[in-house]
């Protein structure tokens, strides 16, 4: 019989021989982040950004004091071609009015597919899923794709706001639930390298007119197929389908290309490098100096207070339970305004304002727990040890300095700012206002708490081995295994996957994680483990 090998045997990692037991590959992933742009423009020429020759040229060229690059220009082709306008991407450059150089592309979708939701709402009531089987929504996205002209398609942003200009034009006249296509754009435009599109309003109500008849007939349909879904004639069985897609997905190259990978860096960081790989791209890639500018208008604007009625009648439409659940004596842990504070007018004089969610870092300051995970997980930076995550509530202007920070600076991605960094950056806050924002010190920060990230990671790999380790020790006290075979078979866990040789230190390392259970999903430590 053959002899079985684990991960710390000799499997052949050099040439390739058609007769081994197993065969391997060599994976590379540049880190965008670390490139010049030079490096760019070689290992990422199958995308653009900022560090493009096109897009560098382009700025000479059209002498722009800055740019504005957003993540559909970064994820295309340098060779794009808007499919209505037909201008290539070196043609779509042109300077704002402030001199600033603009790089966009926009995913334009036809509008009837966001009326599906409210459309049988409004026909059979907003409770109209009590009735039905769960299963109900899934066959929207058939009947949305069924009564659609058109998914989602990638143009040029002129394109994009042209359909919205004739859409404009023509409010009376053209469905709001109506969009042109991309190739019914391009008949009704003028392009230009370098500019806006100039507008034949003419050609586009002829567009809309020779639709207008088949648009109706998608409408009407849309109420027939939801009629019938709501009294039950299109319901579909879906027992038996989840056992099906896995069996059709086993084997393919995807997933065998991510069991692989997740088998090799497992218990390391580069477990979740691959998923922030894109975030780091976009990262090096977009830019938008425009938020950067001073804004035109400067006007403050009036502070108004909501009256007993309005404050008794305001519910968050981004997440109501979380307000409605929320005591009217609360006030945020940050900038200390209470929730009727929360509370302002925009410029249409509807009130917003609610509460959010935040992630709170606790840093680990016991010396032995910190030595015993830097052994058990050395692959981690470790520069930082999180001992606990938690989440705090607070109010919606605070929790959004982050996407404010990203929206300003397109190079920062989902930075983690704690409570006192959030307080910090504040300059100044009042009631019924938004909050004025220190984004210099905001973006300090976040560049300081770069570690974070990979110690959140190292922090949940560490609690998920101890749960894994306490949950198998509870089976299998109750299904008759000795406390000695299972402490041998941790020890061999730990041997295999997190390189601990010596079995005495894997003994010792394996008795420690199951005294870690406390204040986990697990509950106190596991009898008899010390």
């Amino acid at each position: 019989m053959d002899e079985v090998f684990d991960a710390g045997d000799d499997i052949p990692f050099s040439g390739y021989d058609p007769d081994a037991k197993a065969w391997f590959a060599s994976l590379l992933f540049w880190r965008p982040s670390r490139l010049s742009d030079e490096e760019m423009q070689l290992h990422f020429r199958q995308w653009d950004g900022r560090w493009s020759e096109q897009t560098k040229r382009a700025g000479q060229r059209l002498g722009a004091k800055g740019l504005d690059l957003n993540e559909n220009w970064a994820l295309c082709a340098q060779y794009w071609i808007c499919p209505g306008c037909r201008r290539h991407k070196n043609d779509i450059f042109r300077p704002s009015k402030r001199g600033i150089l603009l790089a966009k592309l926009e995913l334009h979708h036809d509008h009837m597919r966001d009326c599906v939701w409210p459309r049988i709402r409004e026909l059979f009531g907003k409770d109209w899923l009590e009735t039905r089987p769960k299963s109900s929504i899934i066959i929207l996205d058939y009947i949305r794709e069924l009564t659609s002209r058109f998914d989602v398609c990638l143009i040029c942003s002129e394109c994009n706001a042209a359909d919205g200009k004739v859409k404009i034009r023509f409010r009376d006249e053209i469905d709001s639930r109506f969009s042109f296509t991309a190739q019914e754009i391009g008949t009704f435009i003028s392009p230009a390298g370098g500019k806006d599109h100039e507008i034949d309003y003419e050609k586009a109500h002829a567009a809309w007119e020779a639709e207008r008849g088949h648009f109706q007939a998608r409408l009407s349909l849309l109420d027939e197929l939801l009629g019938h879904l709501v009294h039950g004639r299109l319901a579909r069985d879906h027992q038996g389908m989840a056992s099906t897609r896995i069996m059709n997905g086993a084997f393919d190259a995807y997933s065998l290309l991510m069991r692989s990978f997740e088998q090799d860096t497992k218990n390391t960081e580069r477990a979740q490098m691959i998923w922030t790989l894109r975030d780091e791209f976009l990262a090096r890639s977009t830019r938008r100096d425009s938020a950067t500018l001073a804004p035109v208008d400067q006007a403050r604007r009036l502070i108004i207070a909501p009256t007993d009625d309005e404050y008794a009648a305001y519910v968050d439409p981004v997440s109501s339970k979380r307000w409605l659940a929320i005591p009217s004596d609360w006030a945020c842990p940050i900038c200390a305004r209470s929730k009727r504070q929360l509370m302002r007018k925009g410029k249409s004089g509807r009130w917003s304002g609610g509460v959010r969610s935040l992630y709170e870092c606790t840093l680990e300051r016991d010396e032995l727990i910190i030595a015993n995970r830097q052994r058990l997980f050395p692959d981690f930076r470790n520069d930082i040890f999180v001992r606990d995550i938690s989440q705090i509530a607070v109010c919606a202007d605070c929790a959004g300095i982050s996407s404010a920070l990203m929206q300003k600076d397109q190079s920062i991605r989902d930075p983690y700012l704690s409570s006192g960094d959030r307080r910090t950056s504040i300059v100044s806050s009042q009631p019924h206002g938004t909050h004025e924002i220190d984004f210099e010190a905001a973006r300090n920060r976040a560049i300081a708490n770069e570690s974070y990230a990979a110690a959140s990671a190292a922090f949940l790999a560490f609690r998920e081995r101890v749960r894994d380790f306490a949950g198998r020790f509870e089976r299998g006290r109750r299904w008759g295994n000795t406390e000695k075979e299972l402490l041998d078979e941790f020890a061999g866990d730990l041997r295999i996957f997190h390189g601990i040789e010596d079995p005495a230190e894997a003994m010792d390392l394996g008795k420690w994680l199951l005294t870690q259970a406390t204040g986990s999903d697990n509950g106190p430590p596991i009898h008899g483990i010390e």
